[in-house]
């Protein structure tokens, strides 16, 4: 299961990059694309929180740490902490407390500054 998500985060980013790196950013398609791609990733990061945390309550092998923060990484923040909050999952955590909602937080801008941009630079 470990090298399963591994693999899938390592291909939905290698995927995203280049998608992102062949089209223009001004075109319809490519925020379509976008919004499929950061809805997918929010969906895993809710269900490998949910995953894990049904894992904790039978006492099976757990996902990994780093994995839920990769998935968090590449832009699935909002799902692993809605997973988070939803299931009080990871919640007593130090790491998952600050970290997770602080790199959300700056993904989100920086993909605001970056999308606003470019709608600012087509717009007049």
């Amino acid at each position: 299961m470990k090298n399963f998500i591994t693999f899938l985060i390592w291909f939905i980013s290698t995927a995203v990059f280049f998608v992102i790196s062949s089209w223009n950013p001004s075109e319809k398609v490519f925020f379509y694309v976008f919004l499929a791609y950061i809805i997918i990733v929010n969906v895993t990061g809710l269900y490998l929180m949910l995953i894990d945390k049904l894992k904790a309550m039978d006492g099976y092998q757990r996902i990994p740490e780093k994995i839920l923060f990769r998935v968090t990484a590449i832009g699935g923040g909002i799902g692993t902490n809605i997973g988070m909050k939803l299931f009080r999952h990871k919640t007593k955590h130090q790491n998952f407390v600050f970290l997770l909602p602080t790199m959300t937080i700056v993904q989100y801008l920086f993909v605001f500054s970056i999308f606003s941009e470019f709608y600012f630079a087509n717009v007049s």
